[in-house]
């Protein structure tokens, strides 16, 4: 009788430890409001979309699934432009979630380290709907991008995303999503 008692708290433990750590999502839109003003942000839009949903279909075909609610879409505005979009999509399981962050973690890494002139070895279409990082907290997975408003200034086939990123943070710090990527990922 003891080892059942024994057995049946473990197992209880394991099973409300696994559902407490997928609960521990963030509160991305508090996140980013609170913040704005770290990344001289005017606004923060909120939509209930699957922004990415062009590119994950096109390129991943079912690869969302099991997923709670609708996916929101986070679109941040500098001067009127917008400066980063944040997806958040939160799963109902690991399993789920994992697969996906791989996946388009390992899609995100292609399309923002390769070089211009391999694009066509990497799903990048279509171009509005990119993401080049991908973040996995608690029960949700967060994609970013840049908004769309950013022109990269590539110097020859050889250059990738990644290192015009890095010219432009020295430079003048013209990119906003790379910060928020690091705030959201350390935080």
């Amino acid at each position: 009788m003891k080892i059942l008692i024994i057995i049946f708290s473990a197992l209880s433990f394991l099973c409300c430890h696994k559902k407490e750590s997928l609960s521990n999502t963030i509160d991305i839109k508090e996140l980013l409001t609170k913040n704005k003003s770290l990344w001289q942000v005017d606004k923060v839009e909120e939509k209930q979309q699957h922004y990415f949903n062009s590119k994950i279909d096109h390129c991943f075909k079912g690869l969302i699934k099991n997923i709670k609610g609708k996916p929101a879409a986070y679109f941040l505005y500098k001067k009127g432009l917008c400066v980063c979009i944040i997806e958040e999509i939160k799963f109902k399981d690991r399993k789920s979630l994992g697969a996906a962050y791989n996946t388009l973690a390992t899609e995100a890494d292609l399309v923002r380290k390769g070089p211009r002139n391999k694009f066509g070895e990497i799903c990048f279409e279509p171009r509005e709907d990119q993401f080049f990082y991908t973040i996995s907290k608690g029960d949700a997975l967060y994609l970013l991008s840049e908004g769309n408003s950013y022109n990269y200034r590539y110097e020859g086939g050889n250059d990738s995303v990644e290192e015009i990123i890095k010219r432009d943070q020295k430079d003048s710090n013209e990119l906003v999503f790379d910060d928020i990527y690091e705030f959201i990922k350390n935080y």
